[in-house]
């Protein structure tokens, strides 16, 4: 999980403009797209502060877990190995996706155990579900440009979500027993006002190394 430790630290800024003197030192870079949780801090602090506060209190009874608040964010493509000479052509084939997708919404769903491809490590997160044609074809785009690449597509039974407690090992038995009773309690702070249990998706983040590129979808 080494790409997921990189992710969880890389944002520092709103634009790759500040990244423009980065100084590259090798040949191979983690890349990953996300969608940083950022925006939604700033667009709903209200809905924020509640789950932050329900994160906490839900995850108190783990003792050897850690909570991932900071810098949350939703995956769409796994942590790629990307080389140097792919980036310019990879981030001109992004922009012209991005540019032809409406903005679409995610809702935020029920909690649910995930392990890693090593079970090294569990985490809990909360499912974000959508059923928008833009979503489906971003989603197609993305995973069509990773081939062009030899790169590894998302997983075949993509489950969207924000992490936000993990724990090392395969812990995946234990935490399902929980699930139940964290799903209650999310709800209990999802209807306090159903409006607010949606993400609008409007810009999509890529870190290739230590760059970070934000694509704005369809104005």
């Amino acid at each position: 999980m080494a790409g997921f430790r990189l992710i969880q630290n890389y944002l520092s800024s709103d634009s790759d403009e500040d990244c423009d003197n980065e100084v590259f030192d090798t040949k191979i870079y983690l890349c990953q797209i996300i969608y940083y949780l950022g925006r939604i801090i700033k667009l709903n602090n209200e809905l924020w502060d509640l789950l932050q506060t329900w994160m906490q209190s839900s995850t108190e009874a783990f003792t050897d877990g850690n909570l991932i608040i900071e810098n949350s964010h939703i995956s769409l493509t796994r942590t790629l190995i990307f080389k140097f000479h792919w980036i310019d052509s990879f981030v001109a084939s992004m922009k012209k996706i991005c540019s032809s997708v409406d903005p679409f919404i995610l809702e935020l769903n029920n909690v649910r155990v995930y392990c890693n491809e090593q079970r090294t490590r569990t985490f809990l997160g909360i499912e974000c579900h959508c059923l928008e044609p833009s979503f489906t074809y971003l989603m197609e785009s993305l995973n069509k440009l990773l081939a062009e690449y030899q790169l590894e597509s998302f997983y075949e039974e993509a489950s969207y979500h924000i992490s936000f407690f993990w724990m090392l090992g395969d812990r995946e038995k234990e935490l399902k027993s929980y699930v139940e009773e964290l799903n209650n309690s999310l709800n209990q702070v999802l209807i306090k006002d159903l409006d607010k249990n949606y993400i609008k998706i409007s810009k999509l983040h890529c870190k290739i190394g230590n760059k970070i590129y934000i694509f704005t979808l369809k104005s």
